[in-house]
């Protein structure tokens, strides 16, 4: 009697687990038409149907294609790796693997290899971006590192693999928050710890790098050690990671022979540096920031000897900024 009890019992709950898992996700609007609040929980995402659209990717889409399409023969091969934030792929249950975004790059720019950041679940996307901010988390930001260097350099290039995960002190309300000033986070800023983290110098201009004046990019010690400054909105991300430039160069002691054209956004920041580990030289350009009469892309590869040209950020790379010229 009590085991028929107990299997009575343990099938109940089962179909209880399936009842939850089936509900759909509700998101509700807040006051800024393009931020959804996922309902019951401490989380925004963006709205991705009012974002995303063929008609405003376009433009810049047609203008990368023209640039690559008059380099020479022999060019650098081109690499697109999208980061699948809610800005592209509408936050359900389940979903998709590839976004509406991915879909549409994949069919229109001329690109010679292609990845993106994979996810089919709501419970995975959480994992890999933060409750109150656009940005990918530590988790996501890894695993698009570790994705970007496969598709670069293969399945047999050594990766920097975490020691630990390093909890700060600091709650972060992020980019969403700050948006709807409703500070609504208990989330604290995590980050994986390496050891070692690749040696590099960073540059902030060509006439930096010429004069051989250095500038700090990264404050990963300034969080490892809990001082990090705070506030109620501060972007841990950005102070962490480092923040958005126009033109950025980085030397290692990588090898030598390989040079990296990154054309992104701020989802790159948390990558680039990490990047240096492969790449003896890393030059980064913003398009949202980088003057328009220099912004070619042949330039760029001749002026640097750039072996690979990297094109990393989400959906909004491809909607805002300035345009390359042919």
């Amino acid at each position: 009697m009590f085991k028929r009890l107990l299997s009575a019992l343990c099938c109940l709950m089962l179909l209880c687990s399936f009842a939850l898992a089936e509900e759909p996700l509700v998101l509700t609007k807040t006051k800024d038409k393009e931020i959804l609040r996922v309902e019951g929980e401490k989380r925004f995402v963006n709205d991705a149907a009012g974002i995303f659209t063929t008609d405003r990717m376009e433009k810049l889409v047609n203008a990368f294609n023209a640039a690559f399409d008059a380099l020479p023969e022999g060019h650098p091969p081109i690499y697109l790796y999208l980061v699948e934030s809610s800005r592209s792929h509408p936050i359900a249950r389940t979903f998709d693997e590839n976004s509406p975004a991915y879909n549409y790059l994949l069919e229109n720019l001329h690109a010679d290899y292609f990845d993106h950041l994979k996810y089919t679940t709501y419970e995975e996307f959480c994992n890999y971006f933060y409750t109150t901010d656009h940005h990918w988390n530590y988790k996501g930001s890894y695993q698009g590192y570790v994705d970007v260097v496969r598709l670069l350099l293969g399945p047999d290039e050594k990766v920097l693999e975490p020691v630990e995960e390093f909890t700060c002190k600091q709650i972060y309300n992020g980019s969403y928050a700050h948006t709807l000033k409703d500070p609504i986070s208990d989330e604290h800023f995590t980050i994986y710890r390496y050891d070692p983290f690749p040696v590099y110098e960073c540059y902030t201009s060509r006439t930096n790098y010429k004069k051989g004046k250095k500038s700090q990019y990264t404050h990963f010690n300034t969080y490892l050690e809990n001082k990090a400054k705070n506030g109620r909105y501060a972007n841990h991300y950005a102070q962490c990671y480092g923040g958005d430039a126009g033109f950025l160069l980085f030397k290692s002691e990588a090898p030598q022979d390989r040079v990296l054209l990154i054309i992104g956004n701020s989802l790159s920041n948390a990558v680039k540096t990490m990047l240096t580990a492969h790449f003896g030289t890393v030059v980064y350009i913003d398009p949202r920031k980088y003057p328009k009469k220099s912004f070619t892309i042949s330039g760029l590869i001749d002026e640097f000897g750039a072996t690979q040209v990297l094109l990393l950020g989400d959906a909004n790379l491809f909607i805002f900024g300035e345009a390359p010229r042919p």
